[in-house]
């Protein structure tokens, strides 16, 4: 199956092929239907919003206790779309087996890599769509909007449309379990009888208040964030500037005096919670999205200090967990940039201004910092004088590059000489601090490359700051391992 490339036209399955899933999905044959969805699938089609909600539906839908002992019975796993499903729905349930799940999961993934991020996420709403008459749904053909009155997963499903971005369907208790509830037996419509089944509960672990992301919804997050990635391929082809539109439209458009976008309090709770998770792989997740926000900063359309305050709330206190935080950022340009911005600012307010590293609900408002134009260009930050944050204020017209400044040499080794606490978060700070910048300098041409750098390479200046800052060994920084750090970062300034 040829992947997909581009932004492509939203042109929609057949009808005949429609027609044969939402048949599977009204006669509660869901592996079925699903099937027909994966074979079909095409980069000169795409499914229909409705569709992509149903998979999204049961993909996330909790799995029984039970597996998929008992298949085929009223007594299996179901859904109680009495709960889900807008007033109007019956009070029926459907058999849905955790094989089903799995492969909506699988399904969801291999569209990702058939068809456009754009032609997908139509099916979501956004922030970039509040106040239409139809968030999610505008633009459909009249067929999709009936089948979401034909099927009792479509009906479920229907839940979707009243999200206001994507980050809502990963939340704990998204599709809440209920209890008994009256179900049937798959068959067709006129054959169809009603069976009273139990009705599960999800796991503990979806106990208490809602997790920021749910037990059952970590494939779908793994999904948003494939396809957040491609969009952000495909528009690096056309704007030069890596980045993700579709990620910026599931910000809320709360809006800084320039018009750009910044309170991603929501997708910050995110990534938090993915750092907290055991497994690598969730906690992996973490990296992949605050590099996709990170990315938004190379752009006019994402406020660099607002988002800034924002993230230096949720920091880590914790130098080991700063340390995997920062290790699964990739080395790029505007990767690197954001770690000087956001190394300076820790060096130059100190750690009594960070926040709690656990993740809230509703992270606190950051405090809106001015930004100054220094002499030769570089902006620097002034928290004595806010900005104003308002939410009337008008987008910007148009996406044009960061025009940020790099940090001048000088302004590195006076951060590095300025703090002279010896704890390992300012040790690992100072470190990660002088590392971006060599980093970046390495990957400038040369023509553009700092020559004050270049000077105090040359002449032993970086050097001397290094030693300073790390080479007296006393009884706590030994304990930090602060000497071993000044050894590494002397090695690699000698291949500079």
């Amino acid at each position: 199956m040829a992947a997909a490339t581009g932004h492509q036209p939203h042109r929609e399955m057949t009808r005949m092929q429609k027609g044969l899933v939402d048949s599977s999905f009204e006669e509660g044959h869901y592996e079925a239907g699903i099937a027909v969805l994966a074979q079909t699938r095409s980069p000169n089609y795409t499914p229909s919003r409705s569709h992509i909600r149903q998979l999204l539906f049961i993909a996330l839908y909790p799995s029984s206790p039970l597996g998929d002992k008992g298949k085929g019975r009223a007594t299996h796993d179901t859904v109680a779309l009495a709960r889900t499903a807008p007033p109007k729905a019956t009070s029926s349930a459907v058999v849905l087996s955790n094989s089903a799940t799995v492969a909506a999961q699988t399904t969801l993934m291999s569209f990702a890599q058939t068809n456009s991020p754009s032609a997908l996420l139509r099916a979501l709403p956004s922030y970039d769509e509040l106040g239409t008459k139809n968030p999610g749904d505008s633009g459909d053909p009249v067929m999709d909007g009936a089948s979401e009155q034909d099927s009792l997963v479509a009906r479920g499903a229907a839940r979707f449309q009243q999200c206001k971005d994507c980050w809502q369907i990963l939340r704990g208790g998204f599709i809440p379990p209920a209890e008994e509830s009256p179900s049937v037996v798959p068959g067709s419509p006129s054959k169809r009888r009603r069976v009273e089944v139990p009705m599960y509960y999800s796991h503990s672990s979806e106990d208490g208040p809602p997790s920021t992301v749910g037990s059952t919804a970590w494939p779908v997050l793994d999904w948003l964030l494939t396809l957040f990635e491609q969009d952000e391929t495909e528009t690096a082809k056309d704007q030069q500037v890596k980045y993700s539109p579709l990620l910026l439209s599931h910000i809320p458009s709360t809006r800084s005096d320039s018009g750009a976008k910044w309170a991603a309090n929501v997708p910050l709770n995110v990534v938090f919670c993915c750092f907290k998770e055991k497994e690598q792989r969730r906690r992996d997740m973490g990296g992949r999205l605050l590099t996709l926000l990170i990315n938004l900063t190379a752009t006019n359309l994402f406020d660099l200090p607002l988002f800034l305050n924002l993230l230096h709330s949720h920091l880590p206190t914790d130098a080991s967990e700063f340390r995997e935080m920062c290790s699964m950022l990739p080395p790029s340009p505007a990767v690197l940039r954001f770690k000087l911005a956001l190394c300076q600012r820790f060096l130059s307010h100190g750690p009594a201004s960070r926040g709690p590293s656990t993740p809230k609900a509703q992270a606190r408002r950051p405090i809106p910092n001015r930004t100054r134009r220094k002499q030769g260009g570089v902006v620097s930050v002034d928290v004595a004088k806010p900005l104003s944050v308002d939410s009337t204020s008008h987008p910007v017209s148009s996406m044009t590059p960061s025009r940020a400044v790099l940090l001048p040499a000088s302004e590195v080794l006076h951060l590095l000489a300025s703090v002279s606490d010896k704890d390992p978060m300012t040790y690992l700070v100072k470190s990660q601090l002088l590392v971006a910048y060599g980093t970046l300098q390495r990957q400038t041409v040369v023509e553009e490359r700092s020559q004050d750098w270049i000077e105090m390479l040359r002449d032993g200046r970086v050097r001397k700051a290094v030693e300073e800052a790390f080479g007296n060994q006393s009884a706590e920084g030994s304990k930090h391992d602060s000497h071993g750090t000044g050894t590494f970062l002397l090695s690699l300034i000698s291949v500079w």
